[in-house]
């Protein structure tokens, strides 16, 4: 081994900027991960919130209508255009998500079936109920399906789109994309039975 060669094996000189370059990008990934691990959990639990709080307030209503008021407590929208977004806060609900809040009441003669459906007009393309469809049979889990004739449950699903890693993958085109996650939430009508979505022509107390 010639002299060049031993001084360069033996001089350390720059070492550490190098082990430097060469655990950059390893813990940039891992921060990385780690904040996009926390807004997914974040998101996740923002929606069971706003799901939760929209079934809670529909359900504690002795009416509700097919209006297209946004701030009449008695109107349906008032909760989808008004509420929610505020609730689901700082996810942008409106932009990539959307609302779907069923009435599923259990008759003797045909069971538990969905009464009534209102979707939001959020922008979110392709969310379909998981309950059903109006006329339908409902799609409950075991414990919720309601027994007693005229019970009503209140159902509120949430779809969003998150996206991971939207600034990564500019440069990284592999990086995992977009995908549609849900969050249901159940809860009984408490004061009404709340079987029927009336509107101004059917109730006086619905705004116009």
């Amino acid at each position: 081994m010639n002299k060049i060669v031993r001084k360069l094996i033996a001089d350390c000189r720059a070492v550490t900027a190098i082990e430097l370059a060469l655990l950059i990008p390893i813990l940039m990934i891992i921060l990385v991960g780690f904040y996009e691990s926390y807004i997914f959990v974040r998101s996740i639990a923002t929606m069971e919130r706003t799901a939760f709080t929209l079934s809670d307030l529909v359900s504690r209503r002795n009416l509700v209508c097919d209006a297209s008021s946004a701030s009449d407590p008695n109107s349906l929208n008032t909760y989808l255009s008004t509420v929610a977004p505020m609730i689901a806060q700082p996810l942008d609900i409106k932009a990539n998500g959307e609302i779907i809040v069923s009435a599923v009441v259990y008759a003797k003669t045909v069971g538990a079936a969905v009464n009534w459906q209102k979707i939001s007009s959020y922008t979110l393309n392709g969310a379909a109920s998981q309950v059903g469809v109006i006329g339908g049979a409902a799609n409950l889990p075991t414990g919720i399906i309601p027994k007693n004739d005229g019970d009503t449950v209140i159902v509120t699903e949430i779809f969003y789109n998150f996206d991971w890693f939207p600034y990564l993958r500019i440069y990284v085109p592999s990086m995992p994309g977009r995908m549609t996650m849900s969050r249901s939430a159940y809860f009984r009508a408490r004061v009404n039975s709340l079987s029927i979505l009336y509107d101004a022509t059917t109730n006086a107390n619905c705004p116009s």
